[in-house]
C-alpha cells in the first residue's frame, strides 16, 4: 500500500503575476485590492477592463477566473478572457484556458487545443502548466501517441517550478522506472520537495521510501512521522500505513486504538484495504472492543472494493458470526476472493465446501481444480488437500505418485498432516519405492509440526526400529507429544 495516483488536472487561481509598466502594475495591484477587499467593485472591474484592451495580460486572466468564480460560473466569457491573457503572454491565462478546452465546460471539449495551451503555460515557466501537460502526454490524450519520457521531463520541469504535484509525479515516475531508468536518488529527492510544499501524497511516498531504506537509511521512526503528516493531509495511504506502524509498533509505541481509528479514516475515503484492517481490529477486538456485528458489516464494505477482504467475510458467513449463518454466500465470497483477489486462503475454503457439500452440491472435479490452484499458490493445507483428493482418485484417476508429490508439497510448506501423509506413502511404498528411512524423517518432521498422527506413527517406528534405531527414548517422547496433540490412542500406558 504505497501509491496515491492522483490524474487531476488544474486549473491556476485568480491572481496573475504582474507583467506591464509600472503604471499598469500599480493600477492592476490597486484595482486587485479592492477585489479582495469587496469594496468598488465597479471601478475595479472597469479597470481591469481598460488594463485588458491595453493588452495587460494579469488584468484579462482576473477578468476570466472572475467569470468563472461566478455563483453561476459564465465559462465561454472566461475563455474570452483567458484567450486574451494566454495571447499578452500571460501564462496562467494559457493554463486555465487550456483546461477549458480539456473539460468542455466553454462549449467545446478540444484536447489539441488543450495540449498546446499547457504547453505555452509550460514553456512560459507556469508549473501547473508543465503538470498538465505531462498528464496529456502520460495518457496519450490530445497528443498522437503515450509519451512517458516527454511526461517524465514535464514534471521535472514542473517540479522545477514549485508544483508540488509535480514533484510528487517526478518522484514515482523516477521510482517506478516509467519513461526513464529507475532513480531512487531523484525519487528521494522529488518527494521531499513534494511534501515541504504540503503536497500529502508526496509525504505518503516520501514515508515508504524510508521505511524500505530507499536512498537513504532506512528510518521506522521518520516513515511513522510522515506517514501521519500525509494522512493528516487527507491521503489515505498514509492514513493506511500509519495504522500498520502503530499496530505492529514499528517507528513508535504500540498503539491499536489509533491504529484502528487511522484505517477507519481511510476506509471511510474508500480504500479497501484499510477497510479489511477495520473489519480484522473489529472482529478481533484490536484497539476497539470486539464486535462481530460491526466486523461483519465492515468486511461487507471492504468486499465491495477489495476482493481479498471477501474470504474473512465468506468465514464469518459459514460461521454464522455477526449474523445469519450462510454457506451458499460463503461460497460465492470464497470464490471472488479467490479468483479476483488472489487469496489463495479463500481458494482452499472454496473447495473445502465443494468437497463436502456444504452450501451447494458437491463437485469434487471443481473441488480439485481449486485445490491446485491454491497448491500452487502455496497454500500448504490445499497441497494436503490435493494429495489426498489425487491420491484416492477424487475429482480424477487416482495417482498415488502425483498424491505423493502434492503431500511432499504441502510439508515443504509446513503442513504436518502433509508429511504424515507423505511418510505414510514411502512406508507403504504407494506411488514411490518403499523406503522406511524416509517414513520415519517425515514423520519426524510431522511430529515437529504439531501433528498428533506423524507423532503417533513416529513413536511406533522408534519403538519397532523402523526406518532407523530402536530408540524406547525417543519413542517415549513421541507417544508423549502424541497424546498431548489430543491422540487418544498414545495416551495411558
Amino acid at each position: 500500500r504505497i501509491l496515491a495516483m492522483g490524474i487531476t488536472l488544474a486549473f491556476t487561481g485568480l491572481t496573475a503575476t504582474a507583467q506591464g509598466t509600472p503604471d499598469q502594475d500599480a493600477r492592476y495591484t490597486a484595482a486587485l485590492a479592492d477585489i479582495r477587499a469587496e469594496i468598488k467593485l465597479t471601478d475595479a472591474a472597469a479597470t481591469m477592463r481598460t488594463l485588458c484592451s491595453e493588452q495587460y495580460g494579469p488584468a484579462c486572466y482576473t477578468l476570466g477566473s472572475a467569470y468563472e468564480s461566478l455563483t453561476t460560473p459564465d465559462y465561454p466569457s472566461a475563455y474570452t478572457f483567458y484567450d486574451r491573457a494566454c495571447q499578452f503572454g500571460d501564462a496562467d491565462g494559457c493554463v486555465d484556458q487550456g483546461f477549458l478546452d480539456y473539460s468542455g465546460a466553454a462549449g467545446t471539449v478540444d484536447m489539441a487545443a488543450a495540449v498546446a495551451r499547457f504547453r505555452q503555460g509550460c514553456e512560459a515557466d507556469n508549473g501547473v502548466g508543465c503538470r498538465n501537460l505531462a498528464y496529456m502526454q502520460k495518457s496519450g490524450t490530445g497528443v498522437p501517441a503515450v509519451d512517458q519520457v516527454a511526461a517524465r521531463a514535464s514534471y521535472v520541469k514542473g517540479c522545477q517550478l514549485e508544483d508540488a504535484e509535480a514533484c510528487f509525479f517526478e518522484g514515482l515516475f523516477a521510482r517506478n522506472g516509467t519513461g526513464g531508468p529507475v532513480d531512487d536518488v531523484q525519487a528521494f529527492a522529488a518527494y521531499t520537495k513534494s511534501c515541504a510544499s504540503n503536497y500529502a501524497d508526496g509525504c505518503n511516498n516520501l514515508g515508504v521510501m524510508y521505511a524500505n531504506g530507499a536512498a537513504t537509511v532506512q528510518d521506522y521512526t521518520e516513515a511513522r512521522r510522515l506517514f501521519e503528516i500525509a494522512c493528516a493531509g487527507g491521503d489515505r495511504y498514509g492514513c493506511d500505513n500509519a495504522g500498520d506502524f502503530m499496530r505492529e509498533g514499528k517507528g513508535g509505541p504500540l498503539d491499536l486504538a489509533t491504529a484502528y481509528a487511522r484505517f477507519t479514516t481511510a476506509c471511510e475515503a474508500d480504500l479497501g484495504e484499510a477497510c479489511f484492517q477495520a473489519a480484522y481490529a473489529l472482529e478481533n477486538g484490536q484497539g476497539v472492543p470486539a464486535d462481530a456485528i460491526a466486523a461483519r458489516a465492515t468486511y461487507e464494505t471492504a468486499c465491495e472494493i477489495y476482493a481479498y477482504a471477501c474470504n474473512n467475510l465468506g468465514v464469518m458467513y459459514r460461521n454464522g458470526r455477526g449474523g445469519p449463518m450462510d454457506e451458499a454466500g460463503a461460497r460465492l465470497l470464497y470464490v471472488k476472493a479467490c479468483d479476483e483477489g488472489g487469496t489463495m486462503l479463500a481458494c482452499d475454503n472454496y473447495a473445502d465446501l465443494l468437497q463436502t457439500g456444504d452450501g451447494g452440491p458437491e463437485d469434487p472435479i471443481l473441488a480439485r481444480t481449486y485445490y491446485e490452484k491454491a497448491c500452487e499458490g502455496d497454500n500448504a493445507d490445499a497441497c494436503n488437500q490435493l494429495g489426498f483428493m489425487t491420491a484416492e482418485g477424487q475429482g480424477g484417476p487416482p495417482d498415488q505418485a502425483q498424491g505423493l508429490t502434492y503431500y511432499a508439497r504441502g510439508c515443504e510448506l509446513k503442513n504436518g498432516s502433509a508429511c504424515s501423509n507423505a511418510a505414510k506413502g514411502y512406508y507403504n511404498g504407494a506411488g514411490v519405492a518403499k523406503d522406511d528411512t524416509m517414513a520415519r524423517s517425515l514423520f519426524q518432521t510431522g511430529c515437529d509440526l504439531g501433528d498428533s498422527d506423524a507423532c503417533h506413527n513416529l513413536n511406533i517406528a522408534f519403538a519397532r526400529g523402523i526406518g532407523g534405531i530402536v530408540d524406547p527414548t525417543a519413542a517415549t517422547t513421541a507417544k508423549a507429544r502424541a497424546c498431548e496433540l489430543g491422540r487418544e490412542a498414545s495416551c495411558g500406558a
